[in-house]
């Protein structure tokens, strides 16, 4: 508790002090690498939550949250830093130090002519019908390199060797203005997040009872765990600005039941923060954050039960398409298994597909 007033303490004074700015200064368009601009273990020390004008009023409410934390688990657990152990009271003051770093990065914005390139690795398992994955069993291992125009226009991928381009198409949006048009207050992102939650929850109500008692039914996530999955994509998919990425972070501290596990290791073995956000009825989805930038480096999705996939297809029915579980008995999945995992491993701006930074 005396840790959390004097961090209040600290935002006031340094909200009043003169030239208490953090603008970073702008960057190259291909410098998005880096998390330049941290603060400093002395600053993390001064301040638990850096402090910025614009964003004392929402620091001091995750204060007082976090200090409710503490006086109910009567306990403080650790975020490991540069240099030591920094004691964090609850996953919303995590969160909005996470979203102070991801402002204090480096960050120069893509031309619309401009390509984001990627470096991803995934993790899956080529189970067929019949198969056991349990915990033991080896998973595949996948790289993918790609270039996507900053407008939302092109894609490029390697495919053996050669540069194939196609149009990106989707229905989600994929060009950098949109994305860099998205709220910077948390509260709106998350509405306009939970709006397109609310319109799949009307699919997703008609795919239970179309399947209820069918052991094959889809099981498709819904309500928070869906919005918070809309949130984690945005970072893992996309070029994202500092104040939107920073947005996100504080998007997904307002969601109720939100945790994070200081002493996760990513699909690399390396310490990480696991942010989640409760689960399916079998499977929990987690993104991993680096421990001492906060930056973005992947996801997992985890059996908590034993539980039966089926290979489904779509079939039409009235003008509307909907999932059918196959006839086959699918493969098993038990408590414990990693059912996949990705790590994305590089991100850049360039100038032309088929370009490396």
């Amino acid at each position: 508790m005396a840790l959390l007033e004097r961090a209040s303490g600290c935002l006031a004074a340094s909200a009043s002090a003169p030239g208490s700015t953090s603008a970073s200064a702008p960057a190259s368009p291909g410098d998005v690498r880096g998390p330049a601009g941290l603060p400093s273990r002395a600053a993390v020390d001064r301040c638990l939550i850096p402090a910025r004008v614009g964003r004392r009023r929402w620091a001091a409410r995750a204060l007082a949250v976090a200090a409710v934390a503490v006086v109910a688990t009567a306990g403080l657990t650790a975020v490991q830093l540069r240099d030591g152990p920094i004691p964090a009271a609850h996953a919303q003051v995590v969160l909005a130090r996470a979203a102070d770093a991801a402002q204090a990065r480096s960050f120069g914005e893509p031309r619309p002519d401009q390509w984001i390139y990627t470096e991803t690795r995934t993790w899956f398992h080529k189970a067929r019908d019949g198969d056991t994955v349990t915990a033991r069993t080896p998973l595949e291992s996948e790289a993918e390199t790609a270039w996507r125009r900053a407008d939302g226009e092109l894609v490029a991928r390697e495919r053996d060797g050669k540069l194939e381009i196609h149009n990106l198409g989707g229905n989600t949006p994929k060009d950098y203005a949109t994305i860099a048009a998205l709220p910077t207050d948390p509260e709106a992102l998350l509405a306009l997040f939970r709006e397109s939650t609310a319109r799949r929850e009307a699919v997703v109500e008609r795919i239970r009872e179309r399947f209820a008692g069918n052991e094959a039914a889809p099981d498709p996530v819904s309500g928070d765990v869906f919005t918070f999955g809309l949130l984690s994509t945005l970072l893992s998919d996309n070029l994202v600005p500092p104040e939107v990425e920073a947005t996100v972070f504080r998007a997904m501290a307002l969601l109720p039941g939100v945790t994070v596990n200081e002493a996760a290791t990513d699909p690399e073995e390396r310490p990480a923060l696991a942010v989640s956000l409760g689960a399916r009825e079998w499977l929990r989805s987690e993104l991993f954050l680096d421990p001492e930038t906060f930056a973005y480096r992947g996801t997992r999705e985890t059996a908590v039960r034993d539980h039966t996939l089926h290979d489904g297809f779509f079939v039409r029915r009235g003008g509307e398409s909907a999932p059918s579980p196959s006839p086959t008995g699918g493969w098993v999945i038990e408590a414990g298994a990693v059912y996949r995992q990705s790590i994305r491993t590089a991100i850049a701006v360039v100038d032309e597909p088929g370009q490396r930074p």
